[in-house]
């Protein structure tokens, strides 16, 4: 299927006319959401219900988490998920402790519409909490984890956060479509993303601003390319 033509407030997440509907809650870019209702019909059939925890978020959505985390209004957590005392940080170390785990609005790839966090509900007897852990031998989403490493790929995904490359941190739960990923990832400026932030007002938009390309080099631009 052929990907529809998009626009800078496409891959920003400011606009959603690129998308195709899945259910009331997600949507996907067309060829993407193909992939995962085929990919979802597989794992059935071997017994596995996937389900998705979020699909496109757009940039309103991550500003009003990323604002909440920046602020402290809402807990960042450090790699062995405990809160980070985020008033005790310079405005850069808290966009850094934030980046390892939330993107800063209009780098998010969930805007683009062609990735996905999935896990399996039935598995799930606890609230789930999005942490390596529960994809982790133990863990509620093993199962889930197993099968998505053995058969995600034939439908075009890949895990873009499968190692830790120093900047995100590891998130076995976050799919990717590759063909229509790595068309959007060619469109992505990253001018038009400052532009954006400033225009939102992000919060911590000088600190930002002053280490926009430190920031992009790190925390945006590495993804674990293959598997």
């Amino acid at each position: 299927m052929t990907m529809p033509a998009l626009q800078p407030a496409n891959w920003l997440g400011l606009s959603s006319s690129h998308l195709s509907q899945i259910d009331d809650h997600h949507a996907l870019l067309a060829p993407a959401k193909l992939a995962w209702l085929a990919m979802a019909k597989a794992a059935a059939e071997d017994g596995l219900e996937l389900n998705l925890v979020s699909s496109f978020r757009s940039f309103q959505r991550q500003q009003l988490i990323w604002d909440s985390k920046f602020n402290g209004q809402r807990a960042v957590l450090d790699d062995h998920h405990a809160p980070v005392a985020m008033e005790t940080l310079t405005e850069l170390q808290k966009i850094h402790a934030i980046m390892r785990f939330s993107a800063l609005p209009g780098t998010s790839r969930h805007h683009w519409g062609t990735d996905l966090d999935v896990y399996s509900k039935p598995l799930q007897q606890q609230p789930l909490q999005l942490i390596a852990s529960e994809y982790q031998a133990g863990g509620p989403q093993f199962a889930t984890w197993q099968w998505l490493q053995q058969r995600a790929h034939e439908f075009d995904f890949f895990f873009p956060y499968a190692t830790d490359l120093g900047g995100v941190a590891c998130e076995p739960w976050h799919l990717s479509h590759a063909p229509s990923a790595q068309k959007v990832e060619a469109m992505r400026q990253p001018e038009a993303i400052l532009d954006a932030i400033i225009n939102a007002n992000v919060a911590g938009q000088k600190t930002i601003a002053a280490n926009f390309d430190t920031l992009f080099e790190r925390f945006v631009s590495p993804i674990s390319r293959l598997g």
